[in-house]
């Protein structure tokens, strides 16, 4: 029996790297704007890292969100807060664009934006797939910080390899969003 060789195999990521807000566009520079008012709102007495989202959608409708922790560490993120927002709207098949800050809090009401941007955990990485499936396009991601913007279109470089609904085989029921 012939012996089958492996076979590597490499993933590459693309996005876009600015160094100021002002390179984007218009619309993406209120959404980015709006997730670093969001984060003012964090509520992480526990981590003592705030983190804000915003999104639009295709109508133009924006939501936010921010963490909030809790003392079970069952906290909510600031991307799902936000999803959750636009879902409860009707409006989760129809989002085009996230934006994403967050940083270390200094105290209470002072929140240090990070050198590099910060990347959404699996789970909300999971949740923009699941909405990207919903919306059947690739769906923006902005990742902020103090010195660069990282833009990515879809989903697939921040999840490799994901899951989504339109890979279990069956239809996909969309409800009301």
């Amino acid at each position: 029996m012939p012996i089958h060789p492996m076979k590597k195999r490499e993933i590459i990521l693309s996005y876009e790297e600015y160094e100021s807000m002002s390179e984007l566009s218009i619309e993406e520079q209120t959404l980015a704007e709006r997730a670093l008012l969001a984060r003012e709102n964090a509520y992480a007495p526990y981590s003592h890292f705030s983190v804000g989202a915003a999104l639009i959608t295709r109508e133009g409708k924006t939501y936010v969100g921010c963490n909030q922790e809790n003392v079970n560490f069952k906290g909510s993120c600031a991307e799902r807060v936000a999803l959750d927002s636009a879902a409860t709207a009707g409006e989760k098949a129809h989002i085009t664009t996230i934006a994403i800050a967050g940083g270390p809090l200094i105290d209470e009401k002072f929140s240090q934006q990070m050198h590099d941007p910060i990347s959404p955990c699996g789970q909300c990485r999971q949740d923009l797939r699941e909405v990207e499936d919903l919306g059947g396009r690739p769906l923006t991601v902005l990742l902020l910080s103090e010195r660069k913007i990282l833009r990515f279109q879809g989903i697939e470089d921040l999840l490799p390899f994901g899951v989504g609904p339109k890979d279990l085989g069956g239809r996909l029921l969309r409800g009301k969003s």
